[in-house]
This record gives C-alpha cells, sequence and structure tokens, in this order.
C-alpha cells in the first residue's frame, strides 16, 4: 500500500488557498495588505495544481494495469463519480441563481456543462467558474493511454521527455504574457494536459531521487527553504519569461521535495487530511459566494463593507468556509460514498 504524501496534502491545501486569495480579490475585492502580491500568483499557481493532479494520479497507480477495457472503464466511472456529482449541483444552481445568459442559451449551453465540455468553449460567458473542471476530465480522459506510454518510456526517455515539455511549458507562458495572450491560454486544454503529463513524469524522478537526502528533518527544511523562494520570486521577479521559467521549475523541486517529507503527527492529525479533501469543495463553493458578494454587496451590504476591509474578508471567508464544509459534507461525501457502492456492486 503506498503512503499518504502528507507534503502533498500541504502543497494542496496551500495551492487551493491562494487561488482563493486571487478569486477573491477579483470579485468580492479583498485586499491581502503585505501578501497582496499573492493575489496574482493565483493564475499561474493552476499550473501547480494540474501538475500537481498528474503526479498524485500516477503515483498510485504507477503499478496497476490499464490495458483491459474493464480496467478503463472502472477507472473513468471511478474518476466521473469523484468530480460529477457536486459538480453539477454547483452549475445547476449557478445557473439559476446568478446565470447572465438567457434562459434560452443556457439550455443550449446545458448539455456541454452537464458533460464538463466547456474548457474547448473557452470564449463563451461565465466560462472563468468551471473551466478546470472540464479541462481535468479531458485530462482524466486521456490518462489510461499516459500511463501506458510513460510505463512503458525507459528512463532515459522520460528525462528527455520532461526537459521537452518543461521547455515548451515555459515557452508557452512567456510567449503568451510577452504577446498579452494569457486569458486563452489559462484556458487551454492543451497547455494543461502538457503541465498533467509533467506530473506524472516527475514521479519517475521521485524514485530516482529518493534517499539522497536520508534526513527527514533535512527534506521539511529543505521544503520550506523552497517555500520561501518561491515567495520572494512571486514578489520580486518581474520579467515575464524569468517569472514562467522560476514557477514551473520551483514547482517541479517542491512536488519532488514534499512528496519524501513524512510525519506521522501530520498523517495522523486528521484537519489536514480533512482540509486536502475539501479542496475540490473550496473550489467550486467559491463560484457561489463570489458571486454572491459580486452581484449582492453593491446593493444590500455596500454602507456596511465600504471603506472596511477587514469585514469584507471576515465575510467572505466565513461564507466561503462554511459553505465548502457544508457541501463537502452534505453533497460531496455522501455522492461519493453511495455511487462508489452502487459501481461496486455492478462491475463484481
Amino acid at each position: 500500500m503506498k503512503r499518504r504524501l502528507i507534503g502533498l496534502d500541504l502543497f494542496r491545501i496551500f495551492l487551493a488557498l491562494v487561488v482563493f486569495i486571487f478569486h477573491s480579490n477579483i470579485f468580492a475585492g479583498c485586499y491581502y495588505y503585505s501578501f497582496n502580491f499573492l493575489v496574482w500568483a493565483g493564475s499561474p499557481f493552476m499550473t501547480g495544481f494540474f501538475m500537481l493532479s498528474g503526479f498524485s494520479l500516477f503515483y498510485s497507480m504507477q503499478n496497476r494495469e490499464l490495458s483491459r477495457l474493464k480496467d478503463i472503464i472502472d477507472f473513468y466511472i471511478k474518476r466521473l463519480i469523484g468530480i460529477i456529482p457536486l459538480y453539477w449541483v454547483i452549475v445547476v444552481v449557478y445557473h439559476l441563481a446568478w446565470g447572465d445568459m438567457p434562459l434560452k442559451e443556457v439550455l443550449l449551453l446545458l448539455p456541454m456543462d452537464l458533460l464538463g465540455l466547456r474548457s474547448t468553449l473557452y470564449f463563451f460567458p461565465n466560462n472563468q467558474f468551471i473551466w478546470f473542471v472540464s479541462n481535468i476530465l479531458l485530462c482524466y480522459l486521456v490518462y489510461p493511454f499516459l500511463h501506458q506510454v510513460i510505463r512503458q518510456t525507459s528512463i532515459r526517455g522520460k528525462y528527455i521527455l520532461t526537459l521537452i515539455l518543461l521547455s515548451l511549458d515555459i515557452y508557452i507562458t512567456a510567449m503568451s504574457r510577452v504577446f498579452g495572450l494569457a486569458d486563452p491560454l489559462y484556458y487551454s486544454i492543451s497547455y494543461r494536459i502538457v503541465e498533467f503529463i509533467i506530473g506524472m513524469l516527475l514521479v519517475s524522478i521521485l524514485d530516482r531521487v529518493s534517499g539522497v537526502c536520508k534526513s527527514n528533518s533535512c527534506l521539511w527544511g529543505l521544503a520550506f527553504l523552497e517555500f520561501v523562494v518561491l515567495l520572494l520570486g512571486l514578489k520580486f521577479i518581474k520579467d515575464s519569461v524569468l517569472y514562467a521559467a522560476f514557477l514551473i521549475i520551483i514547482f517541479c523541486v517542491m512536488l519532488l521535495t514534499l512528496a519524501q517529507c513524512e510525519s506521522r503527527q501530520l498523517e495522523n492529525f486528521p484537519v489536514v487530511r480533512y482540509l486536502s479533501a475539501c479542496t475540490y469543495s473550496l473550489f467550486l463553493s467559491q463560484i457561489w459566494t463570489l458571486r454572491f458578494f459580486e452581484k449582492t454587496v453593491p446593493d444590500s451590504f455596500g454602507l456596511m463593507v465600504e471603506g472596511n476591509n477587514l469585514l469584507r474578508l471576515a465575510i467572505v471567508w466565513a461564507a466561503t468556509l462554511a459553505l465548502t464544509v457544508f457541501l463537502h459534507q452534505l453533497v460531496e461525501k455522501p455522492a461519493k460514498k453511495f455511487l462508489l457502492s452502487q459501481w461496486n456492486k455492478l462491475s463484481n
């Protein structure tokens, strides 16, 4: 049985919080004082999420066969069960409560929304709220093929492929900034699949670097140092090309380091596991709370929060975290448990 990568749980929580800081600044006007530089890290931090998704998935499944149709179907069903139920609830309620499009257009797009294919139409209204679900589903769609290819590739071939994809990612990201095309790239499935594959390939590198640093304390110290370097880079690097290269490289290094960090105390600490499990609900719950805040605050709460940023922060964070827990406990977990049990009965 694979050990729990507690360092990656912490990394997942950190990425989710930074992305929420980014969204709460844009849609609710929250200001984060000395840490406001993290606002503009939210968008590029999605790179870290797709790399982490590819890394975590391949780490847990690298020794499994995905060559038989039965195994591939089982993989697809379980991935859909983990994503689709909560996503459907969010999308339907969002369209009913805060959608800006006429009902006819909503109905026309609804099949594509429910199938999770909206990232193929990134230019349509309101896609900024649901594009990442679509992209991760499409990454899962090609995963069985990538799984087999990477397993059969030599270690030297994996190193070469990793360098090629890293160079490609840095080049594309840098050029998008130079030519002002960051928004289309942000939603691009081909771009996100490259990051997903890089994460998968890093698992093979992990097997080679594990054990180089024998001390667990040293690994945690190195992880902390990398975290500080990440924050300093976000704050002070201004050149777009250097910024793109810095982020993708530091994310690679952090994944490899944090995957080796161990802590019995943290592994047995339920809060860390729970927060990590809630990150998907956090991504989706903010669609409701930030949209509500964006639509309602100017009319209903304007006088209350005008000039009172701390109150604004308290309302936005409290509402989003409360809704995150609510959705995780009453929608995500029960739906996943029920649907998995039904699927296991059918497949056995």
